[in-house]
């Protein structure tokens, strides 16, 4: 299956399994959190669930690499990106923790892209 994206070049969508995460995908992590959506617009359901998940990775970050040894960031981040991220079936673009704890944008769009893994179904 390809679709043609607006700079006019095919996507190849069988290829991957990941889709943009949906409403009820970000209730679930608040949700998680014990974090009350009821009275939350959907705007702010998203934002705090990124917000969240940007908070967790960097603490994660910080936690591993320790002050002990600030050398071995890469490993604390990989450390923490598969925990947080991908053991839940994520996937994100990027992110930062310098100033604050944020998920960035991909270059060329307005939007947070996080990803989710949808299994396929099989028929029996």
């Amino acid at each position: 299956m390809t679709r043609k994206n607006n700079l006019g070049k095919s996507l190849n969508l069988a290829k991957t399994n990941y889709t943009i995460m949906r409403l009820r995908d970000y209730k679930t992590i608040l949700n998680f959190y014990k974090i009350d959506t009821t009275t939350m617009t959907n705007k702010e359901i998203k934002e705090k669930a990124e917000h969240f998940l940007a908070v967790k990775l960097c603490r994660c970050i910080k936690h591993i690499r320790g002050p002990i040894n600030p050398d071995n960031e890469k490993r604390a981040i990989s450390i923490c990106y598969n925990s947080v991220i991908k053991k839940k079936n994520m996937k994100i673009f990027n992110f930062e923790c310098k100033k604050s704890s944020k998920l960035l944008k991909k270059k060329g769009t307005r939007k947070i892209f996080i990803e989710k893994l949808r299994k396929n179904k099989t028929r029996s």
